[in-house]
């Protein structure tokens, strides 16, 4: 596997190659949790140490690095999590590898810097948590650090110049490495043949090629979300009870002009295509005439009709790729959100998220 150092000299900058997967956005700012949570899914792999790592006594600091960058590193806190923090220069350099030049409103960028700092919260409580079983050696991250030191001389490059080019200071970069570390070798223990083969039984319509056809109700979109979100439920309740049919309830409530003209169905879609993933992930799963409990989009609440089905044929070696993907991101995502309340997480002025 590459080391974080073979990764840097081949991208433009330590951070840039976080996520290639992720650079086209998918629409306004839905697409930010997304794109910062995909951040932390590449980087080197290496297996489970046995002794506990202390990140805070590494002594490479070529030309005193150490020191000149602490000067130029913005000295601002967006949020704290436990002892670390997370500057804001950290939380802007993730934005900018997220949205390249693209102009947001204010409105939107405000959002978009609180949407990065929380996927960097997010990340440094899964590292809290990961690195108690797969604690990185001081000794491995000195060893990065001069193997980074080594390329970098080959492009004409200093790690100050490069600490400088993407903003952190010698203790984030040693953050940096840890964490990647850590987190690849948790993977490597939680991902394997047998945990692929369970997580693909139970979700197997999301990756066998299950196609349905459906129809939609589409709320008028309005700010309070929760409150769309009773209606809803409140004519699911009613078609549920008889009180009302399907095609009444769409000609009633949707406001999807076209597909509203044909009691709401849109046609055959999968988990991924043609609709957005969320969409379809709880379309693939509903049996015919099952309609789903409202599901929330850039678009508005839906509420989704299984008209009829058609089981796929996609075997799981067919797609571990993807399921690895997947995986990973469940484990992210239920370790943040598991294990938040055992550390202390506490947040500047405008970096907190508001849903």
């Amino acid at each position: 596997m590459e080391s974080y150092a073979q990764k840097v000299v081949q991208a433009r900058s330590a951070s840039e190659w976080l996520s290639p997967a992720f650079k086209t956005l998918a629409c306004a700012i839905s697409f930010c949790a997304t794109f910062f949570f995909a951040l932390a899914f590449t980087g080197p792999a290496s297996a489970c140490q046995e002794k506990s790592s202390s990140q805070g006594s590494t002594t490479i600091a070529p030309k005193d690095t150490a020191s000149k960058v602490a000067a130029k590193v913005a000295a601002k806190v967006a949020a704290k999590v436990g002892d670390w923090e997370i500057k804001e220069s950290r939380v802007d350099r993730h934005l900018e590898i997220t949205i390249g030049k693209r102009k947001l409103s204010p409105d939107l960028l405000q959002r978009a810097r609180a949407e990065a700092c929380e996927h960097l919260v997010r990340r440094q409580i899964v590292f809290e948590y990961v690195r108690k079983y797969c604690p990185v050696p001081e000794s491995e991250i000195r060893s990065e650090l001069s193997i980074l030191e080594d390329k970098l001389a080959k492009v004409d490059q200093t790690i100050e110049q490069h600490l400088e080019k993407t903003r952190m200071s010698l203790e984030e970069l040693k953050n940096e490495i840890a964490w990647r570390t850590a987190w690849q070798a948790y993977l490597d223990k939680r991902i394997n043949k047998e945990s692929m083969t369970k997580y693909f039984g139970k979700n197997r319509p999301l990756y066998d090629g299950t196609e349905v056809r459906i129809a939609q109700i589409v709320f008028e979109k309005t700010d309070d979300i929760a409150s769309q979100i009773e209606v809803a439920k409140k004519v699911r309740a009613s078609i549920g009870a008889g009180k009302i049919s399907w095609e009444a309830a769409v000609k009633e409530n949707s406001v999807a002009t076209e597909s509203k003209k044909s009691a709401g169905e849109i046609g055959w879609v999968r988990h991924r295509e043609p609709m957005p993933e969320a969409f379809g992930k709880v379309a693939v799963q509903l049996n015919p005439d099952q309609i789903s409990q409202p599901l929330v989009t850039t678009f508005g609440v839906h509420l989704i009709k299984c008209l009829e089905r058609k089981a796929g044929k996609v075997e799981m070696a067919d797609v571990q790729e993807q399921l690895r993907a997947d995986m990973t991101r469940f484990l992210f995502e239920h370790t943040a959100e598991k294990h938040r309340s055992e550390v202390e997480v506490n947040y500047s002025e405008g970096f907190q998220l508001k849903e």
